[in-house]
């Protein structure tokens, strides 16, 4: 798999870099990331490695994490097929269109929720 060399590529936490910047993807091992997927990535003006909270398969293909709704969750467990459920950041915007927001209930449905410690 190769990097697209064409525009911006985002880390998260709010970075994004040059794609032809990037010179090396390390996966930072499990026992230094402390929970989720990290990776250090060498650019080629900057001496020290940047920390990105992707996987060096999402940096790579440009996915992105979107919501989706429980029917593709099940479709892509029946298939045994993970790849239903990645998405580029191309795809977002339509799926937008498509099928909505599928975030916006978050922000304006309420909760009941159980009391903590019963």
């Amino acid at each position: 798999m190769t990097l697209n060399t064409t525009g911006m590529v985002p880390l998260g936490y709010g970075k994004s870099v040059r794609a032809d910047q990037i010179i090396a993807l390390v996966p930072v091992e499990e026992a230094e990331r402390r929970g989720g997927r990290r990776t250090y990535v060498q650019l080629e003006t900057v001496p020290e490695a940047l920390v990105a909270s992707r996987s060096e398969r999402a940096i790579l293909a440009d996915t992105v994490s979107t919501p989706v709704e429980w029917e593709e969750v099940e479709r892509a467990l029946a298939e045994e097929d993970g790849e239903l459920l990645t998405f580029e950041y191309r795809d977002v915007v339509e799926r937008v269109e498509e099928r909505g927001d599928l975030f916006a209930p978050v922000l304006s449905e309420r909760q009941e929720l159980p009391a903590v410690g019963g």
